[in-house]
């Protein structure tokens, strides 16, 4: 009773009301201050690599944050990783960044070479035939197969430019292993274009499964197709396992694990939006934008300054040698002034001695004198 009838009267007093009221004002304030300087400085990063703007630049630094906070992604290296998704692959930065959370749940946060190598190879697997999704299952797959950074991608490359050029080894091998039927055919749609690279390695790798390969045949399809690369990655079987797990059965469900962690990142990112739609203002990101003008502005000016002072520099060393040389003759030109200066005084004062003689004279009336 005692409790209830003091909240009774303090409710009853306007000015705890007020109180109440303005100290909630300035912590909601202060929590909009804090956000906006934060996603100001993130937005920098975020817009930097993508030169995004308006909704879909937060929407991005959102994500990435929400990825470095749970996956331990690095936010900058997944931006870079997006871009080059972006550029060669032809998609949004929304798709590239699904397709990048996505490879991460199943594996490649726990590559440490998961988004260098996003990085570096999407231009081939591009040009080859690859789709952005692809790429990403077949650096997932090596790394899960024990293969990993450059070893996959150039043992790829390197069978993308044996089975365009085609050179007679490249055949011999794939005769000797299925055939000439099949060889021939494939380099024929390869030639005219109606096969990629990726496709003739689809099509390669389901043969293979037809067959029994000896170890002669599958270290020729090693040597002269993925040359050393190939034999750097484990062989002929280890690329066809490789490939068989990231481009035929692609991945499938997510595992109850994964699952759980692709539910807490959408969770993060269902928060970070609704954070921003509540404290985003863009009058205080445009202030902050306009006061890191008018600082630089500042410091362009004093920049600015110290460049007048050094063109200033050789006037100022010119005269400093005048007045060094200056500076070395005055102790004998002072000497030799002082010297004229007492030979006036002494002169002065029997000028002064003889005045005053003839003043002596002047009272006593000799004017002669």
């Amino acid at each position: 009773e005692d409790i209830g009838g003091m909240s009774k009267a303090l409710l009853a007093n306007p000015l705890v009301i007020i109180g109440a009221v303005l100290t909630g004002l300035a912590l909601a304030f202060n929590e909009v201050s804090k956000y906006n300087e934060q996603l100001y400085e993130a937005n920098k990063i975020t817009q930097g690599i993508t030169k995004l703007q308006g909704d879909l630049l937060d929407k991005v630094t959102i994500r990435t944050q929400t990825l470095e906070e749970i996956l331990g992604l690095d936010r900058e290296s997944t931006l870079e990783s997006a871009r080059a998704l972006v550029t060669q692959f032809g998609i949004s930065y929304v798709e590239a960044l699904d397709l990048i959370e996505d490879g991460a749940i199943r594996g490649g946060a726990a590559n440490g070479e998961y988004l260098d190598s996003l990085k570096e190879y999407p231009t081939f697997f591009a040009q080859a035939g690859f789709s952005a999704k692809e790429f990403i299952n077949i650096i997932n797959a090596g790394a899960d197969l024990g293969v990993f950074k450059d070893k996959l991608p150039d043992a790829i490359k390197e069978f993308g430019l044996s089975i365009t050029e085609q050179t007679e080894s490249a055949r011999d091998a794939l005769v000797n292993a299925f055939g000439a039927a099949f060889s021939d055919d494939l380099l024929k749609k390869v030639e005219k274009g109606q096969l990629t690279v990726k496709d003739a390695l689809i099509d390669i790798t389901k043969e293979s499964e037809k067959y029994n390969l000896t170890a002669q045949q599958q270290a020729q399809l090693t040597a002269d197709l993925f040359k050393g690369a190939g034999e750097d990655v484990g062989g002929f079987a280890k690329v066809v396992d490789i490939v068989t797990v990231a481009l035929i059965d692609q991945g499938g469900a997510l595992t109850e694990t994964q699952q759980l962690v692709k539910n807490q990142i959408d969770s993060y990112n269902d928060l970070g939006e609704a954070k921003n739609d509540a404290l985003k203002s863009d009058a205080i990101l445009a202030l902050k934008r306009e006061f890191e003008i008018f600082w630089n502005d500042l410091k362009i000016g004093f920049y600015r300054g110290i460049t007048y002072i050094k063109s200033f520099d050789l006037e100022f060393r010119a005269s400093s040698r005048y007045m060094s040389g200056v500076f070395t003759s005055l102790p004998k030109a002072a000497a030799s002034a002082f010297e004229g200066i007492l030979a006036a005084l002494s002169g002065l004062l029997k000028g002064f001695g003889s005045g005053a003689s003839s003043i002596a004279l002047f009272f006593k009336g000799d004017f002669e004198g």
